[in-house]
């Protein structure tokens, strides 16, 4: 059974919940590192929340399925690192209040290293279908007329093929 009482700390309520029994809620068996409190924050998600000096900043995670605009570029880079990038479209569909249908496509830019490049020369191609995890990152640079460009890229951690299996002929 747990007790739930709430506590304000740092201007942020937060729920405490006193584990007393040895299962939890779906009958799984708590070790004894479960006795200490567990804090649920109520509200905004992404403020700061301490338990035993750790301290969640934020996060960032991509969660993506699409399909590949073209195929991936993959180059070499120094010390025979690996890297490709390939174009991502998403597509969201709805209806109106009309009953028509319609789709909006986003591209998003994905970038994969070392083994995942291996792996998108080998399998991936234009019109493949994955899934992608990884975080989003912001860069600049000057273009040729020196005008400061921002690109934001998906760099991957992790990749799901989708399509049946199949390599490059």
């Amino acid at each position: 059974m747990a007790q739930n009482q709430f506590r304000k700390e740092r201007g942020i309520f937060l729920q405490e919940k006193r584990v007393e029994e040895s299962q939890d809620e779906i009958g799984g068996v708590r070790g004894a590192d479960y006795s200490d409190n567990l804090y649920y924050m109520l509200g905004f998600v992404g403020i700061g929340l301490e338990r035993k000096n750790l301290t969640m900043r934020g996060l960032n995670k991509v969660s993506l399925i699409g399909h590949l605009g073209k195929d991936p570029e993959v180059k070499t880079l120094a010390k025979e690192i690996r890297v490709a990038k390939f174009s991502l479209a998403t597509t969201e569909s709805y209806k109106d209040e009309k009953g028509k249908h319609h789709s909006v496509t986003d591209w998003h830019t994905v970038i994969l290293w070392k083994g995942l490049a291996d792996i998108a020369e080998k399998y991936l191609f234009k019109g493949s279908m994955i899934y992608v995890e990884g975080k989003l990152k912001t860069r600049s640079f000057e273009d040729k007329t020196g005008q400061k460009k921002y690109v934001a890229e998906i760099i991957g951690d992790h990749i799901l093929l989708l399509d049946k299996a199949s390599t490059k002929s």
